[in-house]
């Protein structure tokens, strides 16, 4: 997925929308809160120094149907206008923060099937 799949800048809010004050608040709250998250950004940065909370980016996507994605820059992005809770933002986050380790270490080990039928979601 590249950036202009998921964002249109044409249709992009406010950055002081209500959408996106919020998905930031809970941004912050997950990476500095969340056990799940931050454990896996530990693991994240503990190989690669080059991961920052930066990479994480909440935005307007117009595809209301889209939580979140992972771009072929590796930016995580998290759909503002989405998202419609704390919870969701976590979800989301921790599902796509998997992804860019999948994407950039390729933790799975591929001769278990479990791990194949996982990768095809």
């Amino acid at each position: 997925m590249t950036r202009s799949d998921v964002v249109h800048e044409k249709t992009v809010p406010a950055l002081d929308s209500p959408d996106h004050i919020n998905c930031e608040r809970w941004k912050l709250d997950a990476v500095k809160n969340n056990k799940i998250v931050k454990n896996i950004i530990s693991k994240i940065e503990s190989r690669n120094s080059k991961f920052h909370n930066s990479c994480i980016s909440c935005e307007y996507c117009p595809n209301s149907g889209l939580k979140g994605g992972l771009t072929s820059d590796s930016e995580i992005l998290l759909c503002e206008n989405s998202l419609k809770s704390a919870a969701d933002v976590e979800t989301v986050l921790s599902h796509e923060l998997v992804t860019w380790s999948r994407r950039h270490y390729r933790l799975l080990i591929w001769t278990s099937c479990r791990n194949w039928l996982c990768g095809l979601k």
